[in-house]
């Protein structure tokens, strides 16, 4: 019996595991707005930027992919997101490291997607400190966010890392994992969606 899947973005039914239907794959597509920002020395790259007053689709994808290990729910993304940065992968040799989360960890499955298209190792190489969700804390607890290397990895060296996680709302995850790797000398943020706030107002932290 052939599986059946459902589209992030509208819940149709189809027989792949890729995301999206044929139907909602080239209307997302459209909506595609990378940017890429850079503060505290630490360049952020997304696909999509998530403003207060923007699409339902956008809200509708980080929610369906929370939590999706899997990498071929997230291809479709990782091949649109290596398309926009123009890579030619075999130049240069990086290493994909996803955010950690409690339980099922959505960032990785993104990195293991990306690592798909470049051909670079997804080392997934950090923990949290504590066990709480983002979503639990304020801006202030956020800013505090600690992670640390697993204790199996403890004692590797990475200089030029891609640091992949789903969304960025005020960039204290990612700024919190560039600091357990060590502060790698060549180090991005790759993610699907920027909520960052936008026309001047800067950074929530």
């Amino acid at each position: 019996m052939k599986l059946r899947h459902a589209c992030l973005v509208c819940g149709i039914t189809f027989g792949t595991k890729s995301g999206l239907c044929g139907h909602c794959a080239p209307k997302l597509f459209a909506l595609r707005e990378p940017t890429a920002r850079c503060e505290r020395g630490l360049e952020t790259r997304s696909l999509f930027a998530w403003q207060r007053d923007g699409y339902p689709a956008h809200r509708s994808i980080v929610h369906q992919l929370k939590g999706q290990e899997d990498p071929e729910a997230w291809l479709e993304f990782a091949a649109w997101m290596v398309q926009v940065m123009e890579l030619n992968p075999g130049r240069r040799r990086r290493v994909l490291v996803p955010v950690p989360s409690k339980g099922l960890n959505h960032a990785l499955g993104w990195a293991r997607a990306l690592s798909h298209w470049t051909g670079w190792p997804v080392a997934d190489v950090l923990e949290k400190e504590d066990g709480r969700q983002n979503k639990t804390l304020n801006r202030y607890d956020r800013g505090r966010r600690r992670f640390r290397p697993k204790a199996e990895t403890s004692g590797n060296e990475y200089t030029d890392a891609v640091i992949v996680d789903d969304i960025v709302t005020t960039g204290a995850t990612a700024l919190a994992a560039f600091r357990a790797l060590g502060r790698p000398r060549k180090c991005e943020v790759w993610c699907l969606m920027d909520r960052r706030p936008w026309q001047g107002e800067g950074p929530l932290l």
